[in-house]
């Protein structure tokens, strides 16, 4: 147990300092990043796997990983940019696995919300809280290809710049911002009918 100065001490280190320690054997280093990292982490799970058991199960595993892997992390790029690599690596593994429907939803985020992030202003904002209105949202952020739901997540809800999502699926920025918004064109059209839809 490390007295609580040195909690305090080490709880205001950035993520590099952090890393260091633990690569020179403090455990209680990656405590703390994972405590400054789960809840992002586990969003991040639950979105891309639509289940708060499995997103559970997923966090384990990836920062087991990032644990083992620890040394191989040189610091040409942020942690966090590194550890996104590991959780998005690990989840797009468990949907293969499934051989099931790709699900893809959050459970903290308002619908308002959801189409605030895609630019589309509701006609009537009462209709929004109707589950019929909520699953047509859903669904169209479900029926995304894989690839444009992964940037839809780190961009519209980790609120990461295109430089960190280029870095972390290995994509150019161009790319990964012509995903985006050929993602966006594809919900609003979903969602045309119920919706007031800025031009493209």
């Amino acid at each position: 147990m490390k007295p609580k100065n040195e909690h305090v001490r080490l709880n205001d280190m950035n993520d590099e300092i952090l890393v260091e320690k633990v690569k020179n054997g403090d455990k209680y280093s990656f405590n703390m990043l994972v405590w400054k990292w789960e809840k992002q982490i586990y969003n991040l799970a639950v979105r891309m796997l639509g289940s708060a058991e499995d997103a559970s199960d997923a966090c384990q595993d990836i920062f087991i990983t990032a644990f083992e892997k620890v040394h191989s992390f040189k610091g040409n790029s942020k942690f966090s940019t590194w550890l996104y690599r590991i959780a998005i690596n690990n989840c797009i593994s468990k949907l293969r696995r499934r051989k099931t429907e790709k699900k893809f939803h959050d459970t903290s985020v308002s619908t308002d919300d959801i189409l605030a992030g895609y630019g589309v202003q509701p006609e009537n904002e009462t209709a929004l809280i109707k589950k019929q209105t909520t699953e047509r949202v859903l669904k169209a952020i479900r029926n995304l290809p894989e690839e444009q739901k992964t940037i839809v997540e780190l961009k519209l809800y980790q609120d990461l710049s295109f430089e960190e999502i280029s870095q972390i699926i290995g994509i150019p920025i161009g790319t990964a911002k012509s995903r985006l918004h050929y993602a966006l064109k594809r919900v609003k059209n979903d969602l045309k009918d119920l919706t007031s839809l800025p031009p493209m």
